[in-house]
This record gives C-alpha cells, sequence and structure tokens, in this order.
C-alpha cells in the first residue's frame, strides 16, 4: 500500500481494497497452517515445499475462470503442467 501511495498515484476502489485483504487473509492462513503442520506432524519441510508450490494451480484457476484468461493459453501445455505439478507433489509426498 505504502508502494502505491508513494510511487503511482492509483485510484483505491473498494472492490480493490477487499480483494487485497482477501489475498492477505488467505495466505496468512495458508502460512499458518503450513506452521501447524510443520509444529504438529513434525512434517518435514522437504514434503510440504512441492504441496505448498501448487498455489500455481490456484492462481491459473482463478485467472481462467474469473478473469477469462482461458482462452488465451494453450490449454494442452497448461493441462500437462499442472499434472506434471501435482504427480510431482504426490511423489514427494508418498515417499
Amino acid at each position: 500500500m505504502v508502494w502505491a501511495l508513494v510511487w503511482q498515484p492509483s485510484p483505491w476502489t473498494g472492490q480493490g481494497i477487499v480483494l487485497a485483504i482477501t489475498a492477505g487473509v488467505c495466505f496468512g492462513t495458508a502460512t499458518g497452517l503450513i506452521n501447524y503442520a510443520l509444529s504438529t506432524y513434525a512434517t518435514p519441510v522437504s514434503k510440504l515445499a512441492p504441496i505448498w508450490s501448487c498455489n500455481v494451480l490456484v492462481t491459473l484457476a482463478i485467472g481462467a475462470i474469473f478473469l477469462g484468461e482461458a482462452a488465451e493459453v494453450n490449454l494442452v501445455k497448461l493441462i500437462t503442467g499442472a499434472l506434471l505439478i501435482v504427480v510431482g507433489a504426490m511423489l514427494v509426498g508418498i515417499s
């Protein structure tokens, strides 16, 4: 917020503020849950890191569904990449 105020004046809208707060709450909750898993279940970081990296899939889904970017991407590459991420997380999770 400081950067937006100092560097480039941009219009602040109620919708933008709500989305920024929602993103912060989601990120904070996810970080808290990862910390909880690390401390409570003694889960090694090497198993959590690939699962944490699956946030790319959430970003892709949000972009495709809410921002209408599905028409601009190569679906074969998108699906292949998503499958590789999921399979990689599964392989690390079961080892």
